[in-house]
């Protein structure tokens, strides 16, 4: 396998990894009854919050296109193309954790 596509396939996989730890994290932090619950009530929680957000959104993203896809509510071609962005923005994640890893 070519070392250009073996890095990408990498980046996919480190992008879609860290989204779904995120999401988790996210999850925790905006759930009420998390013991790690976080009050937003300043700036700096709110950007903290946008922070992981920013991490999670493949993941979240693509389990919301699948579940609404699978009630019949979205086309086909509208789940294919918000999997196709989100997996576009966990192959930017991943290479932005790649870059910092391996530089």
């Amino acid at each position: 396998m070519p070392g250009e596509l073996q890095t990408l396939i990498f980046a996919f996989a480190i992008g879609m990894v860290i989204s779904g730890i995120f999401a988790n994290v996210f999850e925790l932090v905006t759930n009420t009854q998390s013991i790690l619950h976080l009050q937003v009530t300043s700036d700096g929680r709110r950007l903290l919050i946008i922070a992981i957000l920013m991490f999670a959104a493949p993941h979240i993203v693509m389990c919301a296109a699948g579940r609404v896809w699978r009630d019949g509510e979205m086309a086909p071609a509208h789940t294919f193309a918000i999997c196709g962005l989100c997996s576009l923005w966990s192959i930017g994640l991943g290479f932005l954790i790649y870059k910092a890893l391996f530089s």
